[in-house]
């Protein structure tokens, strides 16, 4: 058996070896979730073109709705953020 019949040889149909970033076929720190097959890296230069849009202010305003002992069901909240 020669080094061309044994490299890469072992079958990757599951688990961390067989996935890979779509962008820069990095293997590290993938985003899988709703189907990105990203990096973290290229999921950061194409966060904005794809959609995506940081949520961090959103948490906040949940918290104080909580303290304050308003219903935050997801229709009650999409009422209050068109109110405001």
């Amino acid at each position: 058996m020669g080094h061309q019949q044994l490299y890469w040889s072992h079958p990757r149909k599951y688990g961390q070896g067989s996935r890979s970033c779509r962008v820069c076929s990095n293997r590290h720190g993938l985003i899988r979730k709703y189907g990105l097959n990203m990096c973290r890296q290229c999921f950061r230069q194409y966060a904005k073109d794809i959609g995506f849009i940081k949520a961090t202010g959103l948490n906040l305003r949940t918290d104080e709705l909580l303290w304050r002992g308003v219903d935050t069901q997801p229709d009650v909240m999409k009422l209050l953020w068109k109110v405001q």
